[in-house]
């Protein structure tokens, strides 16, 4: 990650903020129609960013206007440090020397663009790291579309669908686990898998998700298969110290 540059948060304050005993992770996600209501999805981008971030890339445009675009890219990190970092490593990236806190209360940290730019903001939330920017010549408030993607990711998902065959594998007791999430359907192209752990955190390893749990405490992970259109599946396994 580039230096610190300006009045810019070191990674550390953000890094203290991130729970020790809980957590979520994401596998697949991306932005939906419902987080950008009225606007239509032209394109759709599955991209390796670097060593352990893959990017998912959304182009929405506005049928009322053909002058209004926006993109929204969803980067899925190992771990939510690993987000911190990417969220940081985008303001580095910013032709901007300064980039304003966000809006309270949006991800775990979030920067905006200041008025007179083209509108764009960035947060981090779980193991995501998200931007929403402007992305044709007519500026579009890209924060409510913003607020409502990170609501659905903090939103516990409306259960009924399949049950989900989950289980916590290999380890010494007490120790990380790998998880085996088994879904009984094929998922869509929109589909992803919500992972909510309490008594640990969540983090990808060689592309297997691993429950830590905190010192001393049995876990309890619940699974989450979420696509639009379909109620999500739900697994849960628990962990025992």
């Amino acid at each position: 990650m580039a230096k610190q540059r300006g009045n810019r948060p070191e990674a550390a304050a953000i890094l203290q903020r991130i729970p020790r005993d809980e957590g979520d992770l994401f596998r697949g996600a991306s932005a939906w129609a419902v987080d950008l209501p009225g606007w239509r999805r032209s394109v759709r981008e599955d991209l390796q960013e670097g060593p352990g971030r893959r990017l998912r890339r959304t182009v929405w445009d506005d049928p009322r206007n053909e002058s209004s675009r926006v993109v929204v890219d969803v980067v899925e990190c190992p771990s939510a440090e690993e987000a911190v970092r990417a969220l940081l490593d985008r303001l580095e990236w910013n032709q901007l020397a300064e980039v304003p806190a966000g809006p309270p209360g949006l991800g775990i940290a979030s920067f905006a663009h200041p008025e007179g730019v083209p509108p764009a903001v960035f947060f981090a939330r779980a193991n995501l790291c998200v931007s929403v920017a402007n992305f044709a010549r007519r500026a579009v408030p890209v924060v409510p579309m913003a607020t409502a993607l990170d609501r659905r990711l903090v939103a516990t998902p409306e259960a009924g669908g399949a049950t989900l065959r989950v289980e916590a594998l290999g380890g010494a007791r007490g120790g990380p686990m790998v998880l085996r999430v088994v879904v009984p359907f094929p998922l869509g192209e929109e589909g992803h898998l919500r992972y909510r752990a309490r008594g640990g955190t969540l983090e990808i390893r060689d592309d297997q998700v691993w429950v830590i749990p905190a010192a001393r405490a049995e876990v309890q992970v619940d699974v989450f298969a979420e696509e639009t259109g379909r109620a999500a599946g739900t697994g849960r396994v628990v962990v025992p110290f």
